[in-house]
């Protein structure tokens, strides 16, 4: 009977909602959804979203199976970044180390220079001869790899403090010393520091970022267009009431 009652109640709610989205009925059941998470059909590589590599892996045509979806749970902070040297902790270069050449923060994932490799091979054609490529296959870098203490080269975890000019940094757990960010992870695609970037034609001024134009007020937004344009009100606005 108890079975019973719970398939005729679980057909119920499955027809009443029948109609309605998906993500009311997760809202409704209380199911929490993090605004950050991709759907599940969409899977992070090791290109960039603007990337033509990851939008052929993602287009519509391509439908990813049920079992190889994946919801990955970014970590709430990152400490690894690239320029840093870890040590790989599994596989077949297992003890060695390198340096962080690129991290895919949406799948906790780092890539070590000249370890953890593939090869692919590129077969003859039209007189070019076959090559084999090497390329880098991510690891995790929570369980897969460990940061470098520069004191002593040595595997350590970190956590974040503060200094006593307010400026938040790594520091070794083991040793207590601090491990500076390295520059690399600065870089972008526009500049290679902040203080050597010279401003385009183009470019939002520093002066007009912090010039103030807005002055908040407790008006409503047509009040302060009414003010704006010389509008004078004369009406008085009646009284609302709910019931």
């Amino acid at each position: 009977m108890v079975r019973l009652a719970v398939r005729l109640l679980t057909s119920a709610r499955n027809t009443y909602f029948r109609n309605f989205p998906q993500a009311y009925i997760d809202r409704e059941m209380g199911v929490k959804r993090d605004p950050a998470y991709k759907p599940r059909t969409y899977r992070n590589t090791e290109h960039r979203p603007w990337a033509m590599q990851e939008k052929n892996l993602n287009h519509p045509r391509n439908k990813i199976p049920p079992q190889k979806r994946l919801v990955h749970a970014p970590l709430p902070e990152w400490e690894i970044f690239q320029g840093d040297m870890v040590q790989v902790l599994v596989g077949k270069d297992k003890g060695r180390r390198g340096e962080v050449v690129q991290t895919v923060q949406e799948r906790n994932w780092c890539f070590v220079g000249g370890r953890n490799l593939t090869y692919e091979k590129y077969a003859e054609s039209s007189g070019i001869p076959a090559k084999l490529i090497s390329k880098e296959l991510p690891l995790d870098v929570v369980t897969e790899v460990a940061l470098l203490d520069p004191v002593d080269n040595e595997p350590t975890k970190i956590e974040w403090r503060y200094t006593e000019q307010g400026d938040r940094v790594r520091v070794s757990k083991r040793t207590g010393r601090i491990i500076p960010i390295p520059h690399l992870a600065m870089e972008t695609y526009e500049y290679k520091t902040k203080s050597t970037y010279r401003e385009e034609p183009k470019d939002t001024r520093q002066k007009e970022l912090s010039e103030v134009t807005y002055v908040p007020t407790s008006k409503t937004f047509e009040e302060e267009i009414m003010d704006k344009m010389g509008i004078v009100e004369t009406r008085k606005q009646g009284g609302t009431f709910w019931y």
